[in-house]
């Protein structure tokens, strides 16, 4: 940064990474790789935005989700509705992620409409692509 909004004691001396890739817009405002796949992930969870507003953490979780994975369990007003997002967290490559469910029950799908069934032993994979994620409910109750 080169101006008069900052003190002159705060100008950069030297370049610094980070550690982080870096902003969603390059200085010409074009988009980066970060804000297309942010947007195009917005996009898949726009029509489920009713239902994601207004969920609460749920005070147990419906599935358990094993690592490289990430998950979350959400409930909705008066604890009606229950859902669960999952996540890959690898972001360098797609994974089957596992999860284990209490009850051997079968899930929805809430962004392709697919049912996932629970093996008898209430486990129950999800296929995700590097950093992607979805969003799961309960077919019959939680």
């Amino acid at each position: 940064y080169e101006g008069s909004t900052f003190p002159h004691c705060m100008a950069a001396k030297a370049e610094v990474a980070l550690g982080f890739p870096g902003a969603l817009v390059h200085r010409d405002v074009s988009s980066t790789a970060q804000y297309e796949a942010a947007a195009e992930a917005f996009g898949a969870l726009k029509g489920l935005l009713p239902l994601l507003r207004d969920a609460q953490v749920a005070p147990e979780p419906m599935l358990e989700v094993e690592p490289p994975g990430w998950g979350r369990s959400f409930v909705g007003p008066g604890g009606k509705r229950g859902i669960v997002v999952v996540v890959n967290d690898d972001t360098e490559s797609a994974q089957s992620v596992h999860c284990h469910s209490a009850r051997p029950i079968a899930y929805r799908d809430l962004r392709t409409g697919n049912t996932i069934d629970c093996a008898a032993d209430g486990t129950l994979s999800v296929q995700l692509s590097p950093g992607d994620g979805t969003v799961l409910e309960p077919v019959s109750g939680p």
